[in-house]
């Protein structure tokens, strides 16, 4: 038998007209806090905040950064910024790399490669073009 498998399954359904539930409440809570301010200010202010609280749910709502929605991003700075924070360093005393550059001689600032590998001829290919 075959069976036909659903297709856009990670898509949110459009509930409400050509939005999904989530974009009708940012539009939504923007409307109420616009029709709150119709009646408590002036037609100046009153049609500035239209036009922020439109633009704010219109990114809410249909602004991706690659792929991401905003909201994730937002909630991901909030996360990052109150979240403790944990710093590493290495000791000076501890093994690591060490560059060293020989005082006084010829080799001053050149890199010393043990061995017949590739870097080595990396190395002997860079040092004579700069020559």
């Amino acid at each position: 038998m075959r069976f036909t498998l659903p297709q856009f399954i990670e898509r949110e359904a459009k509930i409400i007209g050509p939005l999904t539930f989530k974009q009708f409440l940012y539009f939504g809570f923007a409307g109420f806090i616009c029709f709150i301010v119709y009646f408590s200010f002036s037609l100046d202010i009153f049609i500035l905040s239209v036009l922020f609280f439109g633009g704010i749910a219109s990114a809410f709502s249909f602004l991706n950064i690659n792929g991401t929605p905003i909201t994730a991003y937002l909630w991901n700075f909030f996360r990052y910024s109150l979240s403790p924070k944990t710093y590493l360093w290495q000791k000076k005393g501890s093994p690591g790399i060490e560059i060293q550059q020989g005082i006084g001689t010829e080799e001053e600032g050149s890199l010393k490669v043990n061995g017949n590998s590739k870097l080595n001829s990396i190395k002997t290919s860079i040092e004579t073009e700069i020559k």
